[in-house]
Order: C-alpha cells, then structure tokens, then sequence
C-alpha cells in the first residue's frame, strides 16, 4: 500500500475518535448588505470555513504511538476559521483556552497597525481629501471587525 494511501486512511481512523463541538451553533453575518448563517470560529467568532483538531491529529498520532491514547472526551473537532486554523497550525495545546490565548496574540501582532490606529472624529475626517478619507473609512471598519473578534 503507498504511504499516501496509508496516511490518507490512518488520518480518517484517527478524525473519527475526536468529538464535534460547538457546530450547533449559528450566528448571524452581514457582508455587502446581505444576511447570511453560519457556525462561528471557536476562537474568534468569523464563520468557520474549516475544523481544528484539539490536540492536532499529528500529536494524536504520536500519542496513540506510545500506547496511552488520551481519553476521548479530551478530543476535540471545532469549528475554525481558515486564518485561525493556520495560526495554530500543529501547536502541541490540548485545551481551548491556550489555544484561544495564542490566537488573540497573534492577531495583535498581525494586525498591529489596526490595533494601534488613532481615533478619528467624523468632523476630523470629512476634512480628509477623498482618497484618504475612504482609506481612514476602511480602516475604522476592519478595527471595529477586530476589536469583535479580540473580544469573542
């Protein structure tokens, strides 16, 4: 059997022993002025567009290797958003609320210059010229979007 196949298969054997949490949950989205529902990210409540396993399917497989599988209550499948998801990556926490830690620093790092932007007033910034007027609009926009998802 070729080792593509194996893992293929091995790595479907190992996502059926993890528990689905939080996909009963749907939240309300609005984007361009349309409604939409879906299940929100776990760690920073945007719609989840994909799953993260809680320890990653990697350290499961290493622990399966020792003979001292974890129990299967602490094996958890949660809805992720892909930016989240891939923050994480392979990170060894076995519990959310580590897990969650990382990604709120993350974003802060990421998303420094959001974090950090001054406050304008609506009269400071009707005297912007109209290409940074549009550029501050936007801007006041995304770091509301964040400080959202910073407080999830």
């Amino acid at each position: 059997m070729p080792k593509a196949h194996f893992d293929k298969v091995y790595r479907r054997y190992l996502h059926g022993h993890y528990t689905r949490v939080g996909f009963d949950v749907c939240r309300n989205y609005t984007t361009g002025g349309t409604y939409y529902s879906a299940v929100p990210c776990c760690y920073c409540g945007d719609p989840a567009t994909c799953e993260d396993h809680v320890p990653p399917l990697t350290h499961y497989r290493d622990l399966l290797a020792t003979h001292m599988p974890p129990d299967k209550r602490r094996l958890l499948l949660v809805p992720a958003c892909h930016e989240c998801n891939s923050f994480l990556g392979d990170k060894p926490w076995g519990q959310l609320a580590f897990r969650k830690r990382y990604i709120k620093r993350r974003l802060r790092l990421r998303y420094k210059a959001l974090v950090t932007m001054p406050t304008w007033y609506d009269r400071e910034v009707e005297t912007l010229g109209r290409g940074l007027h549009d550029y501050v609009q936007r801007s006041k926009i995304r770091q509301e979007d964040l400080q959202e998802r910073l407080l999830w």
